[in-house]
């Protein structure tokens, strides 16, 4: 019982991923099967948590240091070398770019039929 049950879930996800590779979206960036939407869809996500991670741990610094004889007295400055405007900009496009293949994928879910008998 279990042994089939095994080899049927293994048919089951065979039809699905062929589903997946014989059927299209369209979107503005032009036509993908589902299974390259899924995987654009993870790599996005996971850009675009990369980046918001640096956004949050970025930030600019202001060190009081003194040379060794204690003469002097100078600033370690350190700022981040990127537009903090521009990457949330970035940001923004992108998960607007998985929104608009989350639907696109939803709306397929919902016209492709897969025969699993």
């Amino acid at each position: 019982m279990i042994i089939e049950l095994g080899e049927e879930i293994s048919q089951i996800k065979t039809k699905i991923s062929k589903a997946n590779n014989e059927n299209y979206i369209e979107t503005k960036n032009g036509k993908l099967s589902l299974q390259g939407a899924l995987n654009k869809i993870k790599y996005l996500r996971d850009q675009v948590e990369n980046f918001e991670e640096i956004l949050e741990q970025v930030k600019p610094s202001k060190e009081r240091k003194v040379d060794a004889a204690a003469t002097s007295v100078y600033y370690k400055v350190r700022e981040p070398n990127f537009d903090k405007k521009e990457l949330k900009k970035y940001l923004e496009d992108k998960n607007e770019e998985i929104l608009e293949l989350e639907i696109a994928l939803n709306k397929a879910n919902n016209e492709v039929l897969i025969d699993i008998d």
